[in-house]
């Protein structure tokens, strides 16, 4: 058998390249270009971006007690101690005079706490569109005051 030697077509040579054998290192990274690098960060980006979208959708609370223990989290991390055994409304006095800004909203958010938790479950029920309500309202002054304390001068 006989075989004919093949043809190899001329190989363009990078302008930049040496004659120098490649080490492991520049080979094993040779497909990362910067068009890779952009379709990699593209796709992060776009992942991200889809783990927000989802958390946003599904992380806010969806009950009356929820959105109490959502409120009762960022008093404690905007700088508001929790004091045992206090009635939702001594806590709302008393966070109204922490948060003087955010004090109307909460003051609307506890008396339809109130009623949800303790009232009969029929007029409770009412309540939740007012709880929605002003926990949309309320979750942005209580994110900026845990903010400026996280980050004093930036919030």
């Amino acid at each position: 058998m006989v075989t004919t030697p093949v043809a190899r077509s001329p190989r363009i040579k990078d302008p930049g390249a040496t004659d120098e054998p490649l080490t492991p290192n520049q080979t094993a990274f040779r497909w990362l270009d910067s068009t890779m690098i952009t379709r990699i960060a593209a796709v992060l980006g776009a992942l991200v971006l889809l783990l927000i979208g989802l958390g946003a959708r599904y992380l806010r609370p969806r009950t009356v007690m929820g959105v109490w223990r959502r409120v009762l989290v960022l008093s404690r991390l905007a700088g508001a101690e929790l004091q045992p055994g206090e009635t939702p409304t001594e806590l709302d006095k008393r966070l109204g005079r922490a948060f003087p800004e955010a004090a109307p909203h909460l003051h609307s958010l506890t008396d339809a706490f109130v009623v949800a938790a303790y009232a009969p479950p029929e007029m409770a029920q009412a309540t939740k569109p007012s709880v929605m309500e002003a926990w949309a309202s309320l979750r942005p002054m209580m994110l900026r005051r845990v903010l400026s304390r996280v980050r004093p001068g930036r919030a």
